[in-house]
């Protein structure tokens, strides 16, 4: 009788272990439940930003930014501005291409080249500035509400009131607008 039930006992016990090796084996070829419904869709990123300089209106400097992400960590923008200080004013325009490297849209770490272009005009003359730079930040958007703060540096060159200079500017970003997906 015990040498029956010592029997039985091995019979389950390897049974056991081989529905249990078998259920392994399947769970490795079977890939894991979907929680997701038909129709369910993945929320866009954010793909067009307009927001204006929120530290250049302390300074007397004015500007919009237009962002427009063309691919899912991809966007490009243009900036124009306007400046008047010490009897002077002029117009810029800044144009660049952001990579939005952990983001879908314009939300999230951003990095990229910048390319700008300004004339002023006083009472004494006028220049004429050119500019390469590059830029560093992160965009914050809640609801809509976006928020962006970066930092960075531009080689300037400036040309006119009979002299020319070079110089690298610090860059730094607090713009305030709305993201739309």
């Amino acid at each position: 009788m015990q040498s029956r039930t010592l029997a039985a006992a091995l019979a389950v016990a390897l049974s056991v272990v081989a529905l249990a090796s078998a259920a392994r084996a399947q769970a490795h070829d079977v890939s894991a439940p979907s929680l997701a419904v038909e129709g369910d869709v993945d929320p866009p990123g954010y793909v067009f930003s307009l927001t204006a300089d929120a530290l250049g209106v302390v300074l007397g400097h004015y500007a919009l930014s237009l962002e427009l992400a063309f691919a899912p960590a991809h966007a490009v923008w243009l900036s124009p501005a306007y400046a008047a200080a010490d009897g002077a004013s002029g117009f810029g325009l800044e144009a660049g291409y952001h990579l939005w490297p952990l983001a879908e849209g314009t939300e999230g770490l951003f990095v990229g080249p910048v390319l700008g272009a300004a004339r002023a005009s006083s009472d004494q003359g006028s220049v004429t500035v050119l500019s390469l730079g590059a830029e560093l930040g992160w965009q914050v958007v809640w609801g809509g509400f976006a928020i962006a703060v970066g930092a960075g540096a531009t080689l300037a060159y400036a040309r006119g009131l009979s002299s020319e200079t070079t110089a690298v500017i610090p860059r730094v970003r607090l713009s305030l607008g709305w993201s739309w997906t």
